[in-house]
C-alpha cells in the first residue's frame, strides 16, 4: 500500500474519532470536522480498491476487495448524513449494517486462503477500518435514544392536547355568548364582526400547523395520519423529515411569517394580558449567537433542527395550544368591551328619563 494511501485512511479515521469526541460533547466545529473526516475515509476506500484491484486474481479475493470499498464508502457518507442530519440516514445505516456483517467473514476467508506475505491483507488497513466502525457504532449509541424516552413525550402531548381542548371550548363559549347578546340587543355588531375574524384567522393558522404535522406523519405511508394520534406513531426519533420539510422545503419561514401575520393582528385588538401572552410565546426572532465560533442559528433550524419527529410534532401542538390560548383571551376582551356597549343607556334614553 502507498505511504499516501495509508496516511489519508489514518488521517481519516482520527479525524472522524475526534469529530464524534466533539459531536459528544457538543462542541464547536464538531459537524466540520466529521465533514472532512467521513470525506476523506470514503477517498480512501476507492484509493484503497484501486491499489488492490491489480492484486485480485480469484473471485474471493474480487468480491472481498467489491465490499470492503463499497464499505468504506457508504459507512462514512451514511455516518455523515446522521450527523448532518440528512434525508437518507437511515437508509445508508442499515446498508452500512449489512455491509458489515458481509465483509468481516469475507476478510476472514480471504485472510485464511492466502498464502503470499505481500497479497495478505494489510493490518493496517484492518485498524482504520476498525476505527472508523467503532466510531461510527460510538455515535450511533451516543445519539440513539430509548423506546422509553421517547414514548414519555407522550405524555406531554396528552397534556398539551388538554389544553387545547379547553381553550378551545372556552374560546367557542365567548364566541357563542357575544353572538347571542348582539343578536338580541342588535347591538354592538362591529364587535362579533372583531369575533369573528379573530375566529378565522385562528382557524386558518391552526389547520395548516397540523397539516404540517400530517404531512411529516405521511412520510411513512401511516394510514390516515393524524397529529391527534401520536402514540402508535413508529418513527418517534427521526430526526431528518422534520428539515427536509421545514428547513429545505422551506415550510419553516412560511410557518413564521404566517404566526408573525397572525400575533400583528391580534395584537391590534386584544387587551394587556392578551399582548404579554404574544411576548412570552410567539417570539419569532433568531436566537443570538453566544460566541463566533458558534453555528449561526435562526428561529426554524432552533425549532425544527436536530430533533427527534415526536419533539417537534409536540412542540407544534404547543404552538396550537398557545393560540387557541390568546383567542380565548382576545374573546373575553371583545366580550367585556361589547357588553358595556349592549348594557348601556342611550344618551336620548337618559335626558328622557330625567325629565
Amino acid at each position: 500500500m502507498k505511504k499516501s494511501t495509508w496516511i489519508i485512511g489514518l488521517s481519516a479515521a482520527i479525524l472522524v474519532l475526534l469529530g464524534v469526541a466533539f459531536k459528544v460533547h457538543h462542541w464547536p466545529g464538531a459537524s466540520i470536522i466529521i465533514l472532512i473526516g467521513s470525506a476523506s475515509l470514503s477517498v480512501y476506500g476507492l484509493l484503497l480498491y484501486m491499489e488492490k484491484k491489480l492484486l485480485a486474481d480469484t473471485l474471493v479475493k474480487k468480491i472481498v476487495n467489491i465490499c470492503t470499498t463499497v464499505a468504506l464508502f457508504i459507512i462514512p457518507l451514511s455516518f455523515l448524513f446522521k450527523v448532518q442530519p440528512w434525508p437518507g440516514a437511515s437508509i445508508g445505516l442499515h446498508v452500512s449494517h449489512v455491509l458489515i456483517l458481509l465483509m468481516i467473514p469475507l476478510l476472514i476467508i480471504h485472510a485464511v486462503k492466502e498464502k503470499e506475505a505481500r497479497k495478505k491483507l494489510n493490518f493496517q488497513n484492518e485498524a482504520i477500518l476498525f476505527i472508523a466502525l467503532v466510531a461510527f457504532s460510538v455515535f450511533v449509541w451516543q445519539t440513539r435514544i430509548s423506546k422509553q424516552v421517547l414514548d414519555s413525550f407522550i405524555l406531554q402531548d396528552i397534556s398539551v392536547k388538554k389544553e387545547i381542548i379547553y381553550q378551545k371550548t372556552k374560546a367557542d363559549d365567548l364566541f357563542n355568548t357575544l353572538e347571542s347578546a348582539v343578536k338580541s340587543s342588535g347591538r354592538a355588531q362591529s364587535y362579533l364582526t372583531k369575533a369573528t375574524d379573530i375566529r378565522l384567522k385562528t382557524d386558518s393558522l391552526i389547520c395548516y400547523i397540523n397539516e404540517l404535522g400530517n404531512k411529516m406523519l405521511s412520510y411513512w405511508q401511516e394510514e390516515n395520519p393524524s397529529m391527534d394520534s401520536l402514540m402508535k406513531f413508529s418513527e418517534k426519533e427521526n430526526t431528518y423529515v422534520s428539515p427536509l420539510i421545514m428547513i429545505i422545503e422551506g415550510k419553516g419561514e412560511i410557518l413564521k411569517s404566517k404566526l408573525n401575520a397572525y400575533t400583528e393582528a391580534m395584537d391590534a385588538v386584544t387587551n394587556s394580558r392578551g399582548k404579554h401572552m404574544i411576548e412570552l410565546f410567539f417570539n419569532t426572532q433568531d436566537p443570538q449567537r453566544k460566541d463566533t465560533l458558534e453555528t449561526p442559528r435562526t428561529w426554524v433550524t432552533e425549532n425544527f433542527q436536530h430533533l427527534p419527529l415526536i419533539a417537534v410534532l409536540i412542540n407544534m401542538n404547543d404552538m396550537i395550544s398557545h393560540i387557541r390560548m390568546l383567542e380565548a383571551e382576545t374573546m373575553l376582551y371583545i366580550q367585556a368591551i361589547a357588553a358595556i356597549e349592549i348594557n348601556s343607556v342611550p344618551a336620548e334614553k337618559k335626558d328622557k328619563n330625567n325629565k
